[in-house]
């Protein structure tokens, strides 16, 4: 597999308090840790992120990935949600940082869990999934985020290309 999953042996991430450096940090091996020496806690909570599935003359534009995690294969173009922003100003900015899109009308799709390994760090993610219509294609990317664009019918999309399962 691509991609690895949260586990809740895979999900510990602190040795020693942030805090006070303490060795007897508790973990409740899902999302809470907890120091009793300082009384420190720290809840790990879902990130979210967007993505866009976004349609151009019945087919899918996918773009391919430019770096790990699953460089190289096929993703929904987004990212994750910046503090501060909701999801539609965070679609918008993805969209336009990555393909220089704008002014595009989205509809809500719908919502998949997902993980993302980053740096040996999994972050269980929330995916908040957009639609749109193209009127064009791109004429730029962001080559530090994306290969290239493919634009497919769903026909043609193998699962074991797809970067996420989310995207799946």
């Amino acid at each position: 597999s691509r991609q690895r999953h949260f586990t809740k042996t895979s999900y510990f991430m602190f040795k020693y308090c942030p805090n006070c450096q303490s060795e007897k940090l508790h973990f409740d091996g899902e999302k809470k840790y907890e120091c009793p020496s300082c009384g420190w806690i720290f809840y790990r909570n879902t990130a979210t992120a967007v993505m866009a599935v976004l349609r151009y003359q019945g087919k899918i534009l996918f773009s391919v990935r430019a770096k790990d995690p699953a460089a190289g294969t096929l993703d929904c173009p987004g990212g994750f949600v910046d503090p501060g922003e909701n999801a539609e100003t965070a679609i918008a900015r993805e969209l336009h940082e990555e393909l220089g899109l704008t002014g595009l009308h989205y509809e809500f799709l719908g919502t998949a869990k997902n993980s993302y390994e980053y740096k040996n760090i999994i972050y269980p993610t929330c995916d908040l999934i957009f639609t749109a219509e193209l009127d064009k294609l791109p004429e730029k990317i962001d080559e530090s985020e994306i290969q290239a664009i493919r634009l497919l019918a769903l026909e043609e999309v193998q699962a074991s290309e797809l970067s996420f399962p989310s995207v799946q």
